[in-house]
């Protein structure tokens, strides 16, 4: 009599234990589901980051417009390439990280407005690490007129927001 009851007791303290583990396995998948979305919102930090470092290059630009004689916009010669842009943009006052994390240099590309040979306009084009096309911010816009955000590579306002 003794002995079937030890055997009941077992019985029951292993059907527990294996309860607790289903519980804990439960509960992993529950913080997993809620950690996945979360470092899609992780990624998305990097646009306004992107956003307000192109502020300031798009400050630096003007600055080096008016030092410079005639007043204009840097060459594309002159803005080649990621370490080339932070070349100029550092040497007027732009805070632009060394090696970027948020995102990537993709173009640089002036506009002679008046065809006197000296660039009036820029175009200068980022491209955020970790974000898909299609969601906006992919591209980041810089003007003179003002820093875009752009769901696509290449879009232009009105498709764009700033």
């Amino acid at each position: 009599m003794m002995m079937q009851n030890n055997q009941l007791d077992k019985r029951a303290w292993g059907f527990l234990r294996m309860e607790s583990i289903m519980i804990a396995v439960a509960i992993s998948g529950i913080l997993v589901a809620l950690a996945v979305p979360n470092r899609q919102y992780g990624c998305r930090g990097r646009i306004p980051a992107a956003v307000g470092i192109g502020m300031g290059a798009r400050a630096a630009l003007a600055a080096y417009a008016t030092d410079a004689k005639p007043n204009r916009y840097p060459s594309t010669a002159e803005i080649s390439d990621y370490n080339s842009m932070l070349t100029v943009l550092r040497a007027h006052g732009g805070l632009v990280p060394r090696y970027s994390q948020y995102f990537k240099f993709v173009s640089y590309t002036t506009i002679d407005v008046d065809d006197d040979g000296l660039p009036d306009d820029y175009e200068m084009r980022w491209q955020v690490r970790g974000i898909s096309a299609g969601t906006m911010g992919f591209e980041i816009l810089i003007t003179p007129d003002g820093v875009w955000r752009c769901p696509n590579y290449g879009d232009v306002p009105p498709s764009c927001i700033n």
